[in-house]
């Protein structure tokens, strides 16, 4: 009975949101898989994924707590996806166009000239079918200034939109008819005045005014909402309470209405067995996220297969990678047979620990 059960909910969730054949290793801390969920939950919900401050220096824009220019970063980050994956990896094209991008963006933000309120708007939609970047999001540089020393402010925020929804909605600040991709839009940020918004937050509610948006005190709410489920998820690893998760998390923000059984536990919280079993046998919402699906995202994040948000993320900590990989020997992380990335372990565990320090919401 028990495995028919589970072939049941394996073909439901297969069918409704996604496939959950996830890893199972146990080496996964909680705090990373933990941050896998609560992103990937905002995603669901549109929230802001990160707020940073950039400084400025000589025409140049520092990451918040680098000693070195951003650019810098994302170009070694370039450097090193060509020299691991070739100069025909599918994303070429868009790795380059967000360096591009990114360079239009500091010659604004850097120019003396500019008034302080000005805004630029870089959209990520999520790439190819190939791609390694299944996030959809876009980037809010605000230039800001404080006691007379100028600095750039970023937000990031999570995305539902598809790219001929972007077109139609950024038509009226830029001209967007030649656009058909996710390199298209990298290469080209768009410049915004304050005269349009005053802000990000309202640029971010205009691109959403047809989709539900979540602030930030609420979102954090709804994470405090399913701890309980992530534990248990994280001990057990059942898809069942990875759904419960979503429909919980779909109820606390207003997006559902579920009626709860009153003979389940009359006047008393649930327990987080009831919860699974009664969240867990709800239909999901199936939310059009960068991915495309509902799960295949987070199906990749917890399969260990890291989905970067930028390609700067591989830049990262990479100051002094010997490229020249030792292909013999196991990964000194995980034990894989061979070892294809920097420092003796292979590309997804040097992704991971990326990943577990640099992804999640701020």
């Amino acid at each position: 009975m028990a495995d028919k059960k589970g072939n049941m909910i394996t073909e439901r969730l297969r069918a409704k949101t996604y496939e959950p054949e996830f890893d199972r290793r146990k080496d996964l801390s909680f705090n990373y898989l933990s941050k896998q969920i609560d992103t990937f939950i905002g995603e669901r919900l549109n929230v802001r994924l990160s707020k940073n401050r950039y400084e400025m220096k000589n025409g140049l824009i520092y990451g918040q707590d680098m000693n070195e220019p951003f650019i810098e970063v994302m170009k070694r980050g370039v450097d090193y996806r060509r020299k691991t994956e070739g100069e025909n990896r599918a994303d070429k094209e868009r790795e380059e166009a967000e360096v591009e991008g990114f360079l239009k963006t500091q010659e604004l933000m850097c120019d003396p000239n500019t008034s302080i309120g000005t805004m630029m708007l870089s959209v990520s939609p999520q790439g190819g079918r190939d791609s390694s970047y299944g996030h959809n999001f876009y980037d809010i540089f605000t230039l800001k200034e404080e006691n007379g020393k100028r600095f750039v402010e970023a937000r990031r925020y999570s995305s539902a939109l598809k790219i001929e929804e972007y077109k139609d909605k950024l038509s009226p600040f830029a001209f967007t008819e030649n656009i058909s991709s996710d390199a298209d839009f990298l290469k080209n940020p768009i410049k915004i005045d304050d005269v349009f918004f005053e802000n990000a937050e309202q640029i971010h509610s205009y691109l959403h005014k047809d989709h539900q948006v979540t602030e930030d005190k609420k979102f954090k709410e709804i994470t405090q909402s399913y701890r309980d489920l992530k534990i248990e998820y994280f001990e057990k690893r059942d898809p069942l309470t990875l759904q419960a998760i979503m429909n919980k998390a779909d109820e606390k923000a207003g997006l559902t209405k579920n009626e709860i059984d009153i003979f389940i536990n009359p006047g008393k919280p649930l327990t987080v067995e009831q919860e699974i079993n009664y969240y867990g046998r709800q239909e999901v919402r199936v939310v059009a996220t960068g991915c495309g699906s509902s799960g295949s995202l987070l199906k990749n994040i917890l399969d260990n297969k890291s989905s970067p948000f930028s390609v700067s993320e591989f830049g990262l900590n990479n100051e002094n990678i010997d490229y020249d990989f030792d292909q013999d020997g196991p990964c000194k992380k995980c034990n894989a047979d061979t070892k294809c990335g920097p420092c003796g372990i292979c590309k997804a565990c040097d992704l991971s620990i990326r990943a577990s320090s640099k992804t999640g919401v701020n």
